[in-house]
């Protein structure tokens, strides 16, 4: 959650082993967080120095997730594997974005360009990877449901439900599209 410091600024804090440990900034004077996964990695918001906001990730110590060429992110959810999602906004202008394995990506470039969506923001995101928000298709807002794609990767053959056998790593379920190329 959050809470106000001595200094009247609101830190992002957790609460374990019945203490309160404030989660610092991102050097600016604000910060929040969202959402904590089974391995105690925190996602949230926090202000740069200059006042922007930024999606954070912390494990320990708070890092930036950046914010592609946007102006600001914000940090909805996180699941086990750490994966998070959010919204990048310019302006009135927003675009969901997923962050995973280091990168940040723009949730509108991994669907089809012809779909007139614009995913304009990713509020969960479940274990398996499916994402839930919001964005506009033909002017009308309506909500969504992403769900990754399953690449077989394992040439010699093998177990449907060994993770390793699939690239993102994990098990498709019922509506997970598998591709075996």
């Amino acid at each position: 959650g959050g809470s106000y410091d001595p200094t009247a600024n609101f830190h992002a804090f957790l609460w374990q082993n019945g203490s309160m440990q404030d989660l610092g900034t991102l050097g600016g004077d604000y910060s929040s967080a969202e959402a904590i996964n089974e391995s105690g990695q925190v996602e949230g918001t926090a202000r740069l120095a200059d006042g922007t906001p930024h999606a954070f990730l912390w494990d320990g110590a708070m890092h930036d997730l950046g914010a592609l060429t946007w102006d600001q992110s914000i940090g909805y959810d996180i699941n086990h594997k750490g994966q998070v999602v959010g919204t990048l906004e310019t302006g009135q202008s927003k675009h969901a974005f997923l962050w995973a394995n280091g990168q940040m990506q723009d949730l509108n470039t991994l669907i089809s360009p012809g779909s007139g969506w614009v995913l304009e923001e990713a509020r969960a995101i479940t274990n398996s990877g499916r994402i839930v928000g919001y964005g506009t298709i033909n002017g009308q807002t309506h909500a969504f449901v992403l769900a990754p794609s399953y690449h077989w990767t394992n040439p010699a053959g093998g177990s449907w439900h060994v993770a390793s056998n699939w690239q993102p790593q994990g098990d498709p379920g019922i509506g997970d599209t598998v591709i075996f190329d």
